[in-house]
């Protein structure tokens, strides 16, 4: 099954001149069981084609048989297809070709990315990442791309599960920050150290210590903790910053001063009002009943948005738990965790608690602390529309269109 490419568009015009622009109007046709859309657009047959000898300034689709919005792009010649799309994916399978993969959607926030019974711990995607971690870049500059995900050599496997928020929802895209950096100027000493964010923060994907050229992600403690090295405290809400506590013999101040380390912090800024606003819930203290913890604290206890660095905070260092997929054989590892009730992403009327389930050398009187934003799929709003995933199959099309150019 191949992707259409520009001679699979037929067209049928007419044309007029209105002042120094011409107009051309009429049909389009292309698709067909064997092909597929390429994410980034079809590509159009040239310019000549549609009666223009220059250029191209806009064509709008009037009418058409697909069920998709087109938008043209100018820049390559191309039209794309939009439509709407979840604000959540869960637990996405994706193929990993030479360790590097895309999620199907382009995503605002990454959970969690977990293979067979292990999790691959987020790191920035500016860095290449080490041993059990994964680069992830979401282009929050570049709206509309796909998230990348790479892997160390060997490390990509054949199926790799994702869970993410999508750019489908507004606000969290909104008010994404991607790969701030820490600086000396929002340091405070102590035990243990600590550094605020430029803002207060409502979710954190990754916070990555490049430690001289070796890449390091770092896992959550709850605030009051103190943190071994590669571990962070977090205090989301003290005063107008989240604030990070690190190890104070790690002396990030001093490195970070004389350029030898930097950190990168990724995460959802927590606006002032609105849905994120009122349904953030910080490090509920949940204590483990035969290693299984359940959401308490909301009138609907779904979380949207769990998992700090893709992991829950422990109370105390190595007593936090990595995310891993739901259908992941957990065995004894006290260091993992699986959802194993929910997540609910569509309305059935009746909202069951998340529920999670530690391995079993996890101790019961090891809380642990999920901060996260709950809810159900249908309150999210606004949602926006996205382009359609690459390789999906586009149907015979008929588009009519009207074309402005020179």
């Amino acid at each position: 099954m191949g992707a259409l490419v520009s001679t699979d568009v037929s067209l049928s015009l007419s044309r007029e001149r209105l002042g120094r622009l011409t107009r051309s109007y009429g049909t389009a046709v292309f698709g067909g069981a064997a092909l597929t859309y390429p994410f980034g657009g079809v590509p159009l047959p040239a310019i000549g084609k549609f009666g223009f000898s220059k250029e191209i300034e806009d064509i709008k689709v009037l009418d058409d048989t697909s069920g998709f919005t087109w938008r043209y792009n100018k820049d390559d010649h191309t039209l794309k297809a939009f439509v709407s799309a979840p604000p959540i994916v869960f637990e996405e399978v994706i193929d990993c070709d030479a360790d590097v993969a895309y999620t199907k959607y382009p995503a605002a926030y990454i959970m969690y990315v977990a293979s067979a019974n292990a999790a691959h711990k987020v790191v920035s995607g500016l860095l290449t990442p080490a041993t059990g971690q994964v680069a992830v870049k979401l282009y929050a500059s570049t709206p509309g791309q796909r998230a990348k995900l790479t892997f160390p050599s060997g490390e990509g496997a054949a199926s790799t599960y994702v869970t993410y928020v999508t750019q489908a929802w507004k606000e969290v895209f909104d008010n994404l920050v991607e790969d701030e950096t820490l600086a000396v100027a929002n340091f405070t000493a102590g035990t243990p150290d600590k550094f605020n964010l430029a803002n207060m923060a409502c979710a954190i994907q990754n916070v990555t210590w490049n430690d001289a050229g070796t890449v390091k992600a770092c896992t959550p403690l709850v605030a009051a903790a103190d943190p071994a090295t590669t571990e962070v405290a977090v205090d989301f809400v003290n005063t107008t910053y989240t604030t990070l506590g690190v190890r104070e013999e790690d002396a990030w101040d001093v490195t970070i001063a004389s350029g030898a380390d930097t950190i990168y912090v990724t995460y959802i800024k927590k606006p002032t009002a609105g849905f994120l606003y009122s349904r953030f819930t910080d490090q509920e203290d949940l204590t483990p009943s035969t290693d299984v913890i359940t959401l308490a604290t909301n009138a609907v206890d779904n979380a949207l948005i769990f998992g700090t660095m893709g992991g829950i905070a422990g109370g105390a260092t190595t007593k936090g738990a990595q995310i891993v997929r739901s259908g992941a054989t957990l065995g004894t590892t006290a260091t993992i965790l699986k959802l194993s009730a929910g997540m609910q992403l569509a309305n059935t009327g009746v909202v069951v608690a998340n529920t999670f389930t530690a391995g079993s050398d996890h101790s019961d009187s090891d809380h642990l602390y999920p901060t996260y934003i709950y809810g159900i799929p249908e309150e999210i709003f606004p949602l926006i529309p996205l382009e359609i995933p690459n390789g999906e199959t586009i149907l015979s099309n008929t588009l009519r269109f009207e074309a402005w150019g020179k």
